[in-house]
Formats: structure tokens, C-alpha cells, sequence
């Protein structure tokens, strides 16, 4: 629709400034376990968020499928609200008067083939997966494929569009031999269906699954480690608010007068980059502030916080262009990273264990909603891997925590691989991070 109708009407209310913010989705969404479809279903969505200051008071609303017959209904409703409320606090918009749009991954094969054919493709992966051992025994996979369209556009002259079309894939895989079941999982992002790789499908389900039929516990102590990039992503991810503005207004950040300090071993530097990852480009933020890359850990010296409009003026400083909803379009405006990711190394993973020689290699953690203290930095995990001995990966083992300090793990990173992947907004390479103690029940 012309969102200027909306604009207009809430001008004629004493509305002084007026910004929408729209996000449209069409999508589809498949599961099959064991072949069979158990769920099939194709979407439209069409959500908007109505922020405007009226008679210095701001206000805003969610909105499903906003069109011409209902405004009258929405600018009552804001006028209503502005009139309830007692505190004076005008909404600080983004002044930009670029007109873009931007469609990544315009040339993409998501949308061309009937589900009819998506299906059966799937139908014969499952067989493949379930055809490498006869201790395969279930097969779950979930696929979906979207073409997002989000549009920003104030009275202060911003008018931005963004599409991108993506799709992803989750296997499970559940192996069993006697009474023993592992599970193998796997969840990849892709543009287009010929980047669905087959065998690595097959070797991080059923392989891996086979290969942890087997494990053991080992005995506790201190362990040279090996961290893999899954698990440094959880743990980015869990303590990345210590780099946000919001904890820096209210010193809550383990970082307060830290910038152009060392808070890291030199080898460490992290990036927060729109581009980077290719499933998750984020040209301008929530707010309309255009992206861009930056340092936020250089060489081990912090280099700046993420911010918003808020937050940076608040301190006198310039959005980084990090302000980002909760629940997309629903909730306020917080600060929340781009592609935020530990900047690869040289050497592979299988160098990395010839560096240690003996310790653990741990590839999965489990339980980080309870095992992590993100005020204080100490973690205890749920975990399992594989012993290195020799230079190479020996022994699978399970039951076991990884305990540490995340903070002290900064300093203690000696080295990082180079295979850099990216779990949505969260990148990292696996990385030998010197000792931690595991725990083991020998």
C-alpha cells in the first residue's frame, strides 16, 4: 500500500514525526520423518510497526496486513494511547534521505520446483542417509525456503527496501545399536538447492552418530582443548551482550573503560560484518542506520561497543548500526550484532591437533541455558568429543563438562583454524584455547 495515506492522516493528528516499519514473508515449510510428510505448509505474512510522536509523546503499535480500510481505526488508536500517557519523551528518528533498494540472491532456484519434486528429493536423501548403516534407524528432516521483503520509511526522508530469498535444512538422524542411541544433527543455510551437499549430510548425521556409539568418559583434569567453531559460536554468542551499548549505559559489561585496552591475547580479533555470511546480509539496521563493518576486538584491544540511536546518543557517539527489534517487528528497539565472528586463521583443524599433541578435541555442547553465567563469564558444559593423542583424534568421548571462564578464555586463545562457518547472526573457526578442566566420571 502508500504507506504516505498513513503518514498524511497522522500528520492531520499533530503526529510530528511518523515511521513504518514493514516485514512480509512468503514462505514454505517441510518436515518428513522416516520419508513420510508430517508437516506441509505455505504461508503469507504481512507485519507492520506504527511509531510516531504525537504532542511530544511517542507511540507505536503492531499491525497485521495494514491497508487503506483500516487507518482511520489506527491513528484513533495512537491518539488514544498518546493521550493516556504522562511522560514527554519524543522518539529520535533516523534523519536520511537516501531512497535504496536492495534484493540479494535475486537469481535463485527456491521457488522454481513444484513441492511435489522437493519432496521426493527429500524422500531419497532420507534413503541415502538410512542406506549407510542398518543402525540407522530414524531420519527426521525439516526444510524451509523464504523471500523476506522489509521496508523502512519515516517523515524525516528515510525510505529503504531489502529482499532476500533464503532457504535451510535440519537433519536428524537417530542411530542405535542395542541399547545405546546417538543422535547425528545437522542445519545448513543455502541460496540454492545445488549447494545441498549430500555427504557432508551423511557424514555429520549417520557417521559421526556411528562413531559416538562407542564413547566413554574420561578422567578429570586439566585438558589441553580444542574448541569447535560450534562451540565457540555458543559461547559468542552467550557473552556478545558484553559488547552492546545498552550494557555500557547501564555498566553491566565486563568492558567498562575498556576501549583501546586489552581485553584479549593478541591472536583475538572479532568482527561484526553485514556481508560476511551470504544467509544473513543485513544492509541497514532496524532503524534505518546503514551497516557497515567493523572491529570490535582488534588484535586483542577493544575497539568499540555496538550501538543504536539511543544508546550512541546517549554518549555522544554514532549509531554502528546494531538497533534491531525483538521479535522482528514486535518490541523495542535493542542492540543485536550483524554477523558478529572470531576472524579466522591459517591452519586447519587437523594442524591445530598436531599443536596440541594430547588433550580434547570437544565438537558439541549441550545444556547452555543453565550452564552459563553471563554476568560473571564462568561456564559448565554438557559436552562430548574426542581424545587427541599423538597429533590426531583418538578415542570418541561423552559424559564429560567443560569448565572455564570465558573471559580468562580471551587471553588463553593460542590459535584459530581456518574454518570459519556461521550459525545466524554468529560466526567462528574451531580454535585451540589452551587448558580448561573436563570432568569426567573414571
Amino acid at each position: 500500500m502508500d504507506y504516505n495515506k498513513l503518514i498524511d492522516s497522522l500528520k492531520k493528528a499533530n503526529a510530528s514525526d511518523v515511521e513504518i516499519y514493514n516485514v512480509s514473508e512468503i514462505g514454505d515449510n517441510l518436515t518428513l520423518f522416516d520419508s513420510v510428510p508430517t508437516e506441509n505448509i505455505s504461508y503469507s505474512t504481512n507485519v507492520f510497526n506504527i511509531n510516531c510522536n504525537i504532542n511530544q509523546k511517542n507511540v507505536s503499535m503492531y499491525v497485521e496486513n495494514l491497508n487503506d480500510s483500516n487507518i482511520d481505526n489506527i491513528v484513533k488508536r495512537l491518539i488514544d494511547e498518546a493521550n493516556i500517557l504522562d511522560v514527554k519523551e519524543n522518539h529520535m528518528f533516523y534523519d536520511d534521505s537516501k531512497v535504496v533498494l536492495i534484493y540479494d540472491n535475486e537469481v535463485n532456484d527456491l521457488f522454481k520446483y513444484p513441492k511435489s519434486r522437493i519432496i521426493d528429493n527429500l524422500q531419497a536423501l532420507t534413503k541415502k542417509i538410512k542406506g549407510v548403516s542398518t543402525f540407522c534407524k530414524n531420519v527426521r528432516i525439516s526444510l524451509g525456503i523464504v523471500k523476506e521483503k522489509e521496508v523502512i520509511q519515516n517523515t524525516k526522508g528515510l525510505n529503504k527496501t531489502h529482499i532476500q530469498d533464503l532457504g535451510y535444512l535440519s537433519v536428524e538422524a537417530v542411530v542405535k545399536k542395542g541399547n545405546i542411541s546417538v543422535p547425528g544433527n545437522y542445519m545448513t543455510y543455502f541460496n540454492n538447492f545445488d549447494e545441498i551437499k549430500e555427504e557432508e549430510i551423511i557424514n555429520k548425521t549417520v557417521v559421526e552418530a556411528l562413531k559416538n556409539i562407542n564413547a566413554t568418559s574420561i578422567k578429570t583434569g586439566i585438558y589441553d582443548t580444542v574448541l569447535d567453531k560450534d562451540c565457540m559460536i555458543t559461547l559468542l554468542r552467550a557473552f556478545s551482550s558484553h559488547f552492546s551499548g545498552e550494557e555500557l549505559v547501564k555498566k553491566k559489561t565486563q568492558f567498562v573503560n575498556k576501549v583501546d585496552k586489552s581485553i584479549a591475547n593478541d591472536i583475538v580479533s572479532i568482527i561484526d560484518d553485514p556481508k560476511k555470511n551470504k544467509y544473513h546480509l543485513i544492509p541497514f539496521d532496524d532503524e534505518g542506520v546503514d551497516t557497515y563493518s567493523k572491529y570490535v576486538v582488534e588484535n586483542g584491544i577493544l575497539k568499540t561497543f555496538l550501538h543504536n540511536l539511543d544508546t550512541s546518543s546517549k554518549l555522544g557517539l554514532k549509531s554502528t548500526g546494531n538497533g534491531f527489534k525483538e521479535g522482528k517487528v514486535k518490541g523495542n528497539t535493542n542492540i543485536s550484532p550483524t554477523n558478529l565472528y572470531f576472524k579466522e586463521g591459517t591452519k586447519s583443524l587437523d594442524e591445530l591437533f598436531v599443536k596440541v599433541n594430547n588433550g580434547v578435541y570437544i565438537n558439541s555442547f549441550a545444556g547452555a541455558h543453565a550452564g552459563i553465567n553471563k554476568t560473571s563469564g564462568d561456564f559448565n558444559l554438557q559436552s562430548k568429543g574426542y581424545l587427541i593423542e599423538d597429533g590426531k583424534l583418538a578415542c570418541p568421548i561423552t559424559l564429560v563438562i567443560t569448565s572455564g571462564n570465558y573471559f580468562d578464555l580471551l587471553n588463553s586463545i593460542e590459535e584459530f583454524a581456518n574454518d570459519l562457518d556461521f550459525n545466524g547472526s554468529y560466526g567462528s573457526p574451531s580454535a585451540y584455547v589452551g587448558k580448561l578442566k573436563i570432568s569426567g566420571n573414571k
